[in-house]
């Protein structure tokens, strides 16, 4: 690959078969295996999609957290769906650096439905990457994982 200024793309995301994502790469390369060839390379490959779990057991005082769809457009609805034991909680949603996306939190509801435009607390669209649904409450957390592909 090409190392000036500009002649790189970042990588791509996709839905692969099964419980894959398709990463695809491309940039300007001057050479290939030594021999000159100054063209756009493409090139991709499958990686697994690993869960994030806390390695610690837990009581069930949040008793269900799901989110749809998991693979998403930019400019689709994206649902959080919960129940809980505790009646406070709070749903929080964060990038793949820990960066803070939206927050709500509920009180004296044991049940509930977020649907979320996928706008930042000021507003703006989030761009396409992996991001992270947490549910909490006073006795744990819950994780889930969702990708907003381009």
């Amino acid at each position: 690959m090409s190392s000036k200024p500009g002649d790189q793309v970042t990588p791509s995301l996709a839905h692969g078969s099964g419980n894959q994502i398709l990463i695809v790469y491309s940039g300007w390369t001057d050479t290939y295996n030594g021999i000159p060839i100054n063209t756009m390379r493409i090139w991709a490959r499958f990686y697994p999609i690993t869960d994030v779990d806390e390695n610690t057991p837990r009581k069930s005082y949040v008793s269900t957290l799901w989110i749809y769809p998991l693979f998403l457009a930019e400019d689709d609805l994206f649902t959080i769906q919960w129940t809980s034991k505790n009646p406070s909680v709070s749903i929080e949603i964060y990038n793949i650096k820990g960066d803070q996306i939206a927050r709500w939190e509920f009180s004296n509801k044991n049940e509930g439905v977020i649907i979320w435009n996928l706008k930042n607390k000021l507003g703006v669209r989030i761009k396409p990457g992996i991001y992270f649904v947490t549910l909490s409450s006073d006795k744990e957390k819950y994780y889930k994982k969702f990708i907003v592909l381009r």
